[in-house]
């Protein structure tokens, strides 16, 4: 009886996909930042994933552990994730520096 009230129930967009499959994110939330706002609010959010996935691996280490991570920080850790999505693509968009592009300022020695 407990199983399929634990389970997760399939959501639909739309059009009928599965909302699994599609950003989340609103894709013109950054659009009229600048790139230093971009990074401040990319720095935000990888601190809130970090501390969300943090969360979610103390709580599976208890009873039960696992229906708690995943009722109380999984949804919150999705939607972090499909927000680093949308900063990360107006970064690329903009043409900002990021992690991925960000070149060394020091001479190889």
């Amino acid at each position: 009886m407990t199983g399929p009230i634990l389970q997760r129930p399939e959501t639909k967009g739309d059009r009928g996909t599965d909302r699994r499959d599609q950003n989340n994110g609103d894709p013109g939330k950054y659009e009229f930042y600048s790139c230093d706002q971009i990074a401040a609010n990319r720095k935000s959010v990888v601190d809130k994933l970090d501390k969300l996935k943090l969360l979610m691996d103390k709580a599976e280490k208890g009873a039960g552990g696992t229906v708690v991570s995943v009722i109380a920080y999984k949804g919150d850790y999705i939607a972090a994730q499909d927000e680093l999505k949308v900063i990360d693509a107006t970064a690329r968009d903009k043409k900002c520096k990021t992690p991925e592009n960000w070149s060394s300022t020091s001479a190889i020695r």
